[in-house]
């Protein structure tokens, strides 16, 4: 069987296309953030608030009629995302399962306890 060749345009736009940037914003609203979460399957979160958040420009990139308010209320509302790392990132609710041995080890690690402490 030959091998399929990819050319560089068909790769970006799938790249693209993946991230929820190519052709444009095809999300909308409240739901089509959720679907844009879990295509990009994390975004992380900017304590600064410069302009706006960085995660708001992100989001709002993706996803047109996109509130500020909307991340809070898949997260803390609807309980369909959750945020964890030393990176920040917005994760949807069904990675939470492969994260958890990850967020216990992380618990007994030295430089964490001494932080907690």
């Amino acid at each position: 069987m030959k091998p399929l060749t990819l050319t560089n345009q068909t790769v970006r736009q799938f790249v693209l296309g993946r991230q929820g940037l190519w052709p444009g914003r095809r999300w909308s609203g409240l739901a089509g953030l959720d679907v844009a979460l879990h295509s990009v399957g994390a975004v992380q979160m900017d304590p600064l608030n410069v302009v706006v958040r960085a995660h708001h420009i992100a989001l709002w990139g993706r996803v047109r009629d996109y509130a500020t308010g909307d991340p809070d209320t898949l997260m803390y509302e609807q309980r369909r995302f959750f945020d964890y790392g030393g990176v920040l990132r917005i994760r949807p609710m069904g990675h939470l399962p492969y994260w958890r041995r990850h967020i216990a080890c992380r618990r007994v690690e030295p430089r964490w306890a001494a932080f907690r402490a």
